[in-house]
């Protein structure tokens, strides 16, 4: 996630993963899902470059997922 603190625009980089697609899910600080993404892999790496512009300023959870991998990175905005 580059850069973060996030300023528009910004790029979220998946790379290495064994599967076809990724599910990306953003959370804000109460739990509520603001973003929701499948993303398909190829070669199992892609960028993506998503708009969030309408989010308030603060603190969100970022939740990546291919297969059995499960990541959770947290993003400022």
């Amino acid at each position: 996630i580059f850069p973060n603190p996030i300023q528009e625009p910004f790029a979220i980089y998946l790379h290495d993963f064994n599967e076809t697609s990724a599910m990306l899910q953003l959370y804000n600080m109460a739990g509520q899902l603001v973003y929701r993404k499948q993303v398909a892999l190829i070669n199992g790496a892609e960028i993506i470059h998503p708009n969030l512009q309408h989010l308030a300023k603060g603190q969100y959870l970022l939740r990546i997922q291919s297969g059995k991998f499960v990541q959770t990175k947290s993003i400022l905005k």
